[in-house]
C-alpha cells in the first residue's frame, strides 16, 4: 500500500475523530466542550456560541451556561439572542436537515471505515467504497453549507435590529471544513484507483485479445 493510499485511510480515521468532537461541542458548560461551536454572535459584551446540539452564553471570556442539548436544535429557540434572528424561524427544517446531515455523515463513515477493516480479509467491491465515501463527503458538505448559509443569514438579521451585533465563525466550523476535505481526498483517491485498475484492466483483456489473434 503506498503512501497515498494510507493517507486516503488514515483520513477516514481522521474524519471520525473530528465528527465525535463536533457532537459534544456546545453540549455543556464544560471546559473544551464549550469551546466547540460554529458560530457566536456578540452584542457588546455579550455572546452566544452555537454548537449542533444546543448554545452557551456569556459574558467576556466566561460562559453562564448551556442550553440542554437538543437533537436538531433550532438557533431561534435561544433565549436573549432568538429576538435578534427571528427571521431564521422560516427556516427551521434546515437546522433539522443539517442535523441529520451530520448524523448521517458520521454514521457512513463509519460504515466506510468498517469495509476498509473487511476488506483486510475478504474482497469487498470497490463501487461500495466509492459510494460510500462520496455520500458521507456530499452529507458533510452539504451541513457545512447549511452552517454556514444560516450563520450568515442570522447575522445579516441580526445586524438589521441592532448595528452593535458582531459575528463569528469558530472552531466547530473549521473542524467541519476539515472532514469535509479529508473526505475529498478519500473520495477522489478511492475513484482514481478505480477508474486506473479499470482503464488497466481493459488494456490487459485488448492484448491478450491480439495474443490469441495473432496464434489464430
Amino acid at each position: 500500500m503506498g503512501l497515498s493510499a494510507h493517507i486516503a485511510t488514515i483520513s477516514l480515521g481522521v474524519v471520525f475523530i473530528l465528527q465525535l468532537f463536533l457532537f459534544i461541542g456546545s453540549t455543556y458548560n464544560k471546559p473544551l466542550l464549550k469551546d466547540i461551536y460554529f458560530f457566536r454572535f456578540t452584542l457588546g459584551k455579550i455572546f452566544y456560541s452555537f454548537g449542533l446540539w444546543s448554545y452557551c452564553n456569556g459574558s467576556g471570556d466566561v460562559t453562564f451556561q448551556c442550553s440542554h442539548p437538543v437533537g436538531g436544535f433550532i438557533w431561534t429557540t435561544a433565549n436573549g439572542v432568538g429576538i435578534l434572528v427571528a427571521s431564521l424561524r422560516k427556516y427551521d427544517n434546515l437546522f433539522v436537515l443539517n442535523f441529520a446531515s451530520y448524523w448521517i455523515a458520521f454514521l457512513i463513515n463509519f460504515i466506510s471505515i468498517s469495509m476498509l477493516v473487511i476488506r483486510r480479509f475478504q474482497p469487498l467491491p470497490s463501487l461500495l467504497l466509492i459510494g460510500s465515501t462520496f455520500l458521507s463527503f456530499f452529507f458533510m458538505l452539504l451541513s457545512l453549507i447549511l452552517t454556514i448559509l444560516l450563520s450568515l443569514r442570522g447575522l445579516s438579521t441580526a445586524r438589521e435590529i441592532s448595528k452593535n451585533v458582531h459575528g463569528e465563525f469558530s472552531s466547530a466550523t473549521w473542524v467541519a471544513l476539515m472532514c469535509v476535505l479529508c473526505l475529498f481526498y478519500s473520495t477522489s483517491w478511492h475513484i482514481t484507483k478505480y477508474l486506473l485498475g479499470h482503464t488497466r484492466r481493459v488494456r490487459d483483456d485488448e492484448i491478450d485479445d491480439e495474443k490469441s489473434i495473432e496464434k489464430n
